[in-house]
């Protein structure tokens, strides 16, 4: 990292020199914080999917990879008449089945669904993980 010596004293010579170094301080500063906020972004996102990578539905197909997975928010899980589960998404409730529902639990206490929308077909639900017991 470069060092810059402003001087402070009087004099026209000191004074372009400050107005230079806040200049590049300026600079140097908006530089550090966007790399901060990419690199935050970026983690947070690899850190959000990273532990649905390589999981397999009860049928065998890849949990995440083109399919939307997220935590479900709480109101978005509603109990059925029958006792089952379903799921909110995309402007409709789907049925948590055991061909979508994962032994693994939840690394975060939440529920989890991936979603996927094959080229032609229906939204389905492929993967559900629920919250493990602490």
């Amino acid at each position: 990292m470069e060092v810059l010596e402003v001087s402070f004293s009087g004099g026209r010579g000191a004074q372009s020199m400050n107005e230079a170094g806040q200049k590049w301080v300026r600079q140097q500063l908006r530089a550090a914080a966007l790399a901060i906020a990419l690199v935050g972004s970026a983690t947070a996102s690899a850190s959000g999917h990273s532990w649905y990578t390589g999981l397999k539905s009860p049928l065998g197909g890849a949990c995440c990879g083109d399919r939307d997975c997220a935590p479900v928010p709480p109101g978005l899980v509603r109990r059925e008449p029958d006792q089952t589960f379903s799921i909110w998404h995309a402007g409709g409730w789907y049925a948590v089945t055991p061909d979508n529902l994962v032994s693994l639990a939840s690394p975060d206490g939440r529920v989890h669904a991936c979603f996927w929308k094959p080229a032609g077909g229906p939204m389905r639900m492929v993967c559900v993980f629920l919250p493990g017991e602490d």
